[in-house]
């Protein structure tokens, strides 16, 4: 399988519509991503590991889907995912 990259806290605040980070976007992602062949890795920052620390244990036991430990303390998430999807040859 294709390993791709999923910035999972960009994806919940468009979900969200810029109001709100909606994990409920998150898990739509990772189906679709799934659906298409590719073995997800979720990466979130510390922010967000707390409090979706039981929604991120559920994502995390499905096949294909692998949850990176926080990389970062946020002021450079980007930056890391970037270097870590390059590094693994990520889409």
């Amino acid at each position: 399988m294709k390993p791709l990259v999923v910035d999972g806290a960009n994806v919940a605040w468009v979900h969200g519509k810029s109001l709100f980070p909606s994990f409920e976007g998150i898990v739509i992602a990772i189906n679709a991503a799934l659906e298409q062949g590719y073995t997800v890795l979720l990466m979130l920052n510390n922010r967000y590991h707390v409090p979706w620390s039981s929604k991120i244990r559920v994502v995390d036991d499905w096949d294909g889907v692998y949850v990176i430990p926080s990389l970062s303390d946020g002021n450079s998430d980007d930056r890391v995912m970037i270097d870590y999807a390059t590094n693994k040859r990520c889409k």
